[in-house]
């Protein structure tokens, strides 16, 4: 549900259904994070929890080259550099909650990239039973669920009748379409195969022959 809402994007304007983050922490001495890098993402993403990992592909307009070299950078550089004792997050704030929810993923385990013609897609994979929510704790999770379920079946049904509209629409098409080609397809018909045959078109096969004989020759 969470995952669903953060990635919705809207058609016509582009922007994206959450906020997100990366941030990189390096423990203090006194065993608190201590931010050391954060970028402001903020991009469209699509979030899917599968086989115990938590995807998250995100998808950078061509425009944004710059701040995705950034974030590939420290991913991959935090992948490669098994000594470190840095701590890696990703964190993703659906706007729907308008900030009173945010998912908290860590311990990378995959990322990997490639441009399309629209977008530079950055793939990243997180360790699924690392994830963790931080709430307001004024946050009512079961009356949002309630409120989101109704939105969610509003906006299904809306869907079904926008299909169905198309489906009605595309059958009339077609019987336009065979409203207007069967007539000349009978007519073509007629041409191909008259119902009355003239003395020209009569003629006779001979049995002992191949070839086709007219009247006239017996």
């Amino acid at each position: 549900m969470i995952y669903k809402i953060s990635s919705y994007e809207d058609k016509e304007t582009g922007l994206p259904g959450c906020a997100s983050a990366l941030i990189k922490a390096k423990m203090s001495q006194n065993g608190l994070l201590q931010e050391e890098t954060s970028i402001d993402l903020n991009t469209p993403l699509i979030v899917q929890g599968t086989g115990g990992c938590t995807i998250v592909t995100l998808l950078f307009k061509k425009t944004d080259r710059g701040l995705f070299n950034r974030a590939a950078k420290i991913c991959m550089g935090w992948l490669c550099d098994k000594e470190t004792e840095d701590a890696l997050f990703f964190n993703i704030s659906p706007l729907y909650f308008q900030g009173a929810l945010t998912v908290i993923l860590q311990h990378l385990v995959y990322c990997d990239f490639y441009e399309t013609k629209t977008a530079i897609k950055l793939i990243l994979a997180f360790d699924g039973t690392k994830t963790s929510l931080a709430l307001d704790e004024n946050f009512d999770i079961e009356s949002i669920k309630k409120e989101i379920d109704t939105d969610i079946r509003k906006e299904l049904s809306q869907l079904d009748r926008e299909l169905l509209a198309e489906q009605a629409e595309q059958r009339e098409i077609e019987d336009q379409i065979s409203q207007s080609i069967i007539p000349d397809y009978n007519d073509l018909q007629h041409i191909i195969s008259p119902d009355t045959e003239t003395e020209e078109d009569t003629v006779m096969i001979d049995e002992n022959t191949r070839y086709r004989s007219s009247e006239e020759d017996f």
